[in-house]
């Protein structure tokens, strides 16, 4: 058989959509697109398998895994789809909250074989700092920090931790648990001991929601 006629055969064009930026707390939607650029049908049997990820590429645990069959008729398009609720996939996150797809698919007309591996990182909530843009020193000013879960779940063991150079020394601020979609608003004084502009930095973790960190800048001026 000719190299060239193996090149033929390589007829199915595969394509995965990961939905990029989902949030965390919204369902994972995953599809396998397939084109079949040839003028007969082809079937195609794909297997997808989504994992928790660490950092590093390392899998963790399985969220989930589909095997379907598709026909694909000439010249037509063809598609796989798998969703996966928080409910299904919150438990099995690890830092940072990375998920891989592996994906399988078999043609079996012409033996072609597609093999790929997709990694997307689930959007965390960001900390919403509000306060004056220009503060003075020695003189008490006063910075709010909102965070809303976005999650159908409660939250437990939760920490918030607020710092600013020459603003105040770090702080945490335990929270012992934030219900399903609610807001939390903490007011947090600041008494500025040194001029120049200054970076107030927050971060909260939980249990099931890591790495969600907030900032903003302000301008202090000397007496």
């Amino acid at each position: 058989m000719a190299y060239d006629d193996v090149i033929k055969k390589e007829d199915v064009e595969f394509y995965v959509n990961t939905y990029a930026k989902i949030k965390m707390g919204e369902d994972i939607q995953i599809t396998l697109y397939m084109k079949n650029t040839s003028s007969e049908p082809r079937h195609v049997t794909a297997h997808l398998t989504a994992k928790a990820s660490y950092y590093t590429g390392t899998p963790a645990a399985k969220i989930g895994e589909l095997e379907q069959d598709v026909t694909i008729e000439p010249n037509g398009e063809g598609f796989v789809e798998v969703k996966y609720t928080p409910k299904e996939y919150l438990d099995k996150l690890v830092e940072q909250s990375i998920v891989k797809l592996f994906v399988m698919a078999h043609v079996d007309t012409t033996k072609q074989v597609y093999v790929g591996e997709h990694s997307f990182r689930l959007v965390s909530p960001d900390l919403v700092l509000k306060g004056p843009s220009e503060m003075t020193m020695y003189e008490q000013s006063k910075v709010t920090v909102e965070f809303t879960n976005p999650l159908d779940v409660k939250l437990m063991d939760a920490v918030f931790r607020i710092e600013g150079p020459g603003l105040q020394t770090p702080k945490t601020i335990p929270y012992p648990s934030i219900g399903p979609k609610k807001t939390v608003t903490l007011v947090e004084p600041m008494t500025p001991r040194r001029a120049g502009k200054r970076t107030i930095v927050a971060s909260f973790t939980s249990d099931k929601l890591q790495q969600v960190t907030g900032e903003m800048e302000v301008v202090v001026k000397k007496e």
